[in-house]
């Protein structure tokens, strides 16, 4: 799999432009013998295509060779993995002790945390520093005594690696169901502040609206990403 993700990598790297790269890879014909398909959808491969666009926009052709690019960019990502930890277990715990003794015994037991050491592509090593991110934002915003300014950057933080964690892994609406479950059972007994249960404000119709809107807003993240990418792809017909 780390070869394979690799490989698109630098498949994108290899093109003539971003849209080049884009089109070649959402009409692939090589990976599987008599089929044409959508590489970025069905492989998940828009790790690969931010590292990539990122290489490119940034300049970094002349500094960095692109192997390095993409390795630091993942072990940047478990540096706001490990800083995340720290800042979740500092805030339940109301000491910063507490989030030290995270960050070592996850350093200590690095064999059954992570496997970023010999399969560096893999979709959780791009997609957990995000959810950890998120489970900081949110035990930010779920705290009591938080400021109103504090609270709304919790809550767009929240949003936007939740965001990123949906779209680095294929597999992560599994992890969030579980989340959602325990955010469930929290309101369920209670433990979050009334003003925070925004779906509960107003009349049936309006908490009804709400929820509409939410799904609305989950079901086209994908369609509108995939819009988006289409229309920097150029017109013509795959040419293979």
């Amino acid at each position: 799999d780390s070869g394979l993700y690799y490989y698109y990598y630098k498949k994108m790297l290899q093109a003539g432009s971003i849209q080049e790269g884009l089109f070649e890879l959402m009409h692939d014909n090589k990976t599987l013998s008599m089929r044409t398909l959508n590489s970025v959808q069905q492989i998940h491969l828009y790790p690969e295509v931010f590292a990539s666009i990122l290489y490119r926009v940034t300049g970094s052709q002349e500094v960095i060779d692109p192997v390095y690019f993409y390795i630091g960019i993942i072990f940047g990502l478990q540096a706001v993995y490990v800083t995340a930890l720290y800042i979740t277990s500092w805030m339940l715990s109301g000491t910063w002790m507490a989030g030290m003794l995270t960050v070592v015994w996850y350093i200590i037991n690095r064999t059954d945390t992570t496997r970023v050491e010999y399969a560096i592509p893999l979709r959780e090593n791009w997609a957990l520093p995000y959810f950890a991110l998120e489970v900081a934002a949110l035990t930010s915003y779920l705290k009591i005594n938080i400021n109103s300014t504090m609270e709304m950057f919790s809550y767009l933080l929240m949003s936007a690696s939740t965001f990123a964690f949906i779209m680095m892994w294929e597999i992560s609406h599994y992890v969030l169901f579980v989340q959602a479950i325990s955010l469930f059972l929290v309101d369920c007994l209670d433990l979050v502040q009334t003003r925070k249960q925004n779906l509960k404000n107003g009349h049936f119709v309006v908490r009804l609206m709400k929820l509409l809107l939410h799904f609305y807003l989950v079901f086209t993240v994908a369609l509108t990403l995939n819009l988006v990418i289409k229309k920097m792809i150029p017109e013509e017909e795959n040419e293979h």
